[in-house]
């Protein structure tokens, strides 16, 4: 089972489709979503979970911009492909390790 949310970048001019495993859906909760007031390594601050992070605008920009980067030059198959990307978000998220 695959949590799947989709975005659309206008600077490529298409749209990204992020997916999730249920395993890694649950294993976020437990370590990266376990409520703002928890300062503990990993935990995230500003989102409750993954939708309201996929609801902030600027992390949405920001993951399109690193997307679109870590593809430049890549041939993308209608299949797909995966890469991992890292989103430097301009204010506080969260403790140690985030």
């Amino acid at each position: 089972m695959f949590m799947e949310r989709r975005a659309y970048s206008r600077a490529a001019g298409c749209d990204f489709t992020f997916r999730m495993r249920g395993h890694t859906k649950q294993r976020l909760a437990q370590n990266c979503f376990r409520g703002r007031d928890l300062r503990a390594a990993g935990n995230l601050c500003r989102w409750d979970n993954e939708d309201a992070l996929f609801e902030d605008e600027t992390f949405v920009e920001l993951l399109l911009a690193s997307c679109q980067a870590r593809l430049h030059g890549v041939t993308v198959t209608r299949s797909g492909i995966t890469r991992n990307v890292e989103v430097e978000y301009p204010q506080y998220v969260g403790w140690s390790s985030t």
